[in-house]
């Protein structure tokens, strides 16, 4: 997580930017370790009405302008009444960091019921485990916190009502602003990094890694494998990050692969090509959406558990059975030689003596040197009664080749189905994407409808599809479940516009609504990279896409959801490119 003191740094400046003179409407507490103020801010740029999002969870401690709106209690917590008694109407003076360290101080001005002007300071600690937000009064003296510490919880410092705020120690560390220069033994065997991340303030292990790649283009080097070359760029480097800094020269962007890895202010380049890169213009919208879409995908994951479960289990199933049935099939490709021993019995009949022999030695008419042949049989029948055997084995052979040559491809469509569900939960992007993805696995009886949700409410019927729009302005729509791919493809695209797919792949349904505009190899081509990035391929290599008119698209009867046939296409070679694709996307 890369919320260090030097982001911090970053929000510090534009808190301070936008919130010079902001006056507080009102003050809610969403969960134990949240709190929002609601500001006016006469001196901001654009919308004067803006929240102050203050967050101490240790999974996503942050602090960031948002526009968000989040449920409240019915209740406000005690910690928030303290805060509308003494801040409801106040003003913020300023916002201050306590050097690079992770503690944002914000101090109001308010009035008491004598009018007479007081101050206030609410501290943020974003410090992990250890992160709190502490009220006191002007003087440093505490009314209360979110997390009370008493001896019990920590050694080092209490934080209770009326003892004195002490700010935890800086363990005198350097701040890069002030002293960039590293200063430490290049003999050690230490990690660079791990180093870089105790010996300055502020720092993350990203930017520690970072600075120690762009210094010798490894992350884990040793302080003792230094050359002299890299020693020096590694001064190079850490005095362009403090001049940065002090010049607030940042750059904000969110790291994602298939979920979003990280966030910062400078850029970061120790992943290579293996990420894809979102920027942003303020630390708020870079943190916000960082951890909100994060947040999203652990929730989507989380709540999608059950069905990946069962579509696993199916999978397994339907492979297993394919196995079994392709072996049973080249066993029924053997069953001509059944037809020919009762052949030969037959041939030789008056020759064969009574029941009771367990094999017979004959000659093969039917070969062309009349060899002997070895023929297995039932002791307990007669001649006539083996070959009898014989030719009923042969017969329920055939019988079961016929029903195996269409129960193995049936199987595999089978598979190919499951393998689409899959990749359709793989991305869901909501609740309502998985809503449709229940359904279906319902109605196709792969798992059971509970009881409370055949008796529960009807669900609205609106499609969410994922919405693009090409660099020539013509809308894209892609389905991501087979109830989308279905509606979209039957229901909503027109016969002219042009339908994307994968190539001999499990995959979404693409539709590039051109019908009656005027576009060029650009929308196709952009069109086609985004039905790539919605197929379950794995890598970054090339990718054969399938386009063609709709009217050329026909969904057999009876077929399952997101099943179609087509004919007349053409194949587009392209390399699937999220970076470009979050761009054409149209957000709500």
């Amino acid at each position: 997580m890369a919320f260090d003191g030097i982001f911090l740094s970053s929000v510090c400046l534009e808190l301070n930017s936008s919130l010079d003179g902001a006056k507080v409407e009102r003050i809610t507490q969403p969960e134990r370790d949240e709190l929002i103020f609601n500001l006016y801010a006469p001196n901001r740029d654009g919308e004067k009405r803006v929240k102050l999002f203050i967050c101490v969870n240790p999974s996503r401690p942050m602090v960031c302008l948002s526009q968000k709106n989040r449920e409240n209690p019915l209740v406000a917590p005690n910690f928030c009444m303290l805060l509308r008694k003494h801040l409801s109407s106040s003003r913020i003076l300023s916002v201050s960091q306590i050097g690079l360290d992770r503690i944002l101080v914000i101090d109001f001005e308010s009035k008491t019921e004598m009018y007479e002007s007081v101050r206030r300071k609410l501290i943020v600690e974003l410090m992990g485990r250890a992160s709190n937000i502490i009220f006191t009064d002007g003087d440093f003296v505490i009314y209360d916190a979110v997390k009370q510490v008493d001896f019990s919880v920590s050694s080092k410092r209490q934080i209770l009502p009326q003892l004195r705020y002490e700010f935890p120690s800086s363990q005198n560390r350097a701040d890069i602003r002030f002293s960039p220069e590293f200063i430490y033994d290049f003999s050690s065997d230490e990690r660079a990094d791990k180093v870089l991340n105790l010996y300055f303030t502020g720092f993350s292990p990203l930017i520690s890694r970072e600075i120690v790649f762009r210094s010798t283009g490894s992350v884990d080097k040793k302080l003792s494998d230094f050359s002299h070359d890299d020693k020096e760029r590694l001064e190079a480097k850490l005095k362009k990050l403090s001049d940065n800094i002090k010049n607030n020269e940042f750059k904000f962007s969110i790291l994602t692969s298939d979920k979003p890895l990280d966030f910062y202010c400078f850029p970061i380049s120790q992943y290579g090509a293996t990420v894809d890169k979102i920027e942003y213009k303020t630390p708020s919208e870079t943190v916000e959406n960082f951890f909100e879409n994060r947040m999203k995908t652990e929730i989507i994951k989380r709540h999608s558990a059950d069905l990946m479960k069962a579509v696993n289990t199916a999978i397994s199933r339907v492979v297993k059975k394919i196995a079994v049935r392709e072996t049973e099939l080249e066993n029924c490709k053997k069953a001509g030689n059944y037809k020919h021993y009762g052949d030969v019995l037959f041939a030789n009949i008056n020759f064969l003596g009574s029941k009771g022999n367990s094999f017979v030695r004959v000659k093969d008419y039917y070969s062309e040197d009349s060899s002997e042949i070895t023929i297995p049989l039932e002791p307990s029948l007669s001649p006539v009664k083996n070959a009898q055997r014989y030719y009923k084995l042969y017969k329920k052979a055939q019988t079961a080749k016929d029903f195996l040559q269409k129960e193995i491809p049936a199987a595999r469509e089978e598979l190919n189905y499951l393998t689409s569900v899959k990749r359709s939960i793989e991305i869901a992007e909501n609740f309502e994407d998985l809503r449709e993805i229940r359904e279906e696995l319902i109605k196709e009886g792969y798992i059971k409808q509970t009881k409370k949700a055949a008796n529960g409410k009807s669900h609205s019927k609106k499609i969410a599809l994922a919405t693009f729009i090409t660099s020539e302005n013509i809308p894209v729509y892609v389905g991501k479940n087979n109830i989308q791919n279905d509606w979209l493809t039957t229901k909503f695209a027109k016969k002219d516009d042009i339908w994307f797919h994968v190539k001999n792949y499990p995959g979404s349904h693409t539709i590039l609504a051109c019908s009656g505009k005027t576009y060029t190899d650009v929308s196709l081509k952009e069109a086609a990279v985004i039905a790539a990035s919605f197929c379950g391929v794995l890598g970054d290599g090339k990718i054969e896409v399938d386009y063609l008119p709709v009217k050329g698209v026909k969904k057999p009867s009876g077929a399952k959801p997101g099943m179609v046939v087509y004919e007349g296409y053409k194949t587009m070679v392209v390399y699937p490119n999220k970076l470009t694709v979050e761009k054409l996307r149209l957000r709500d």
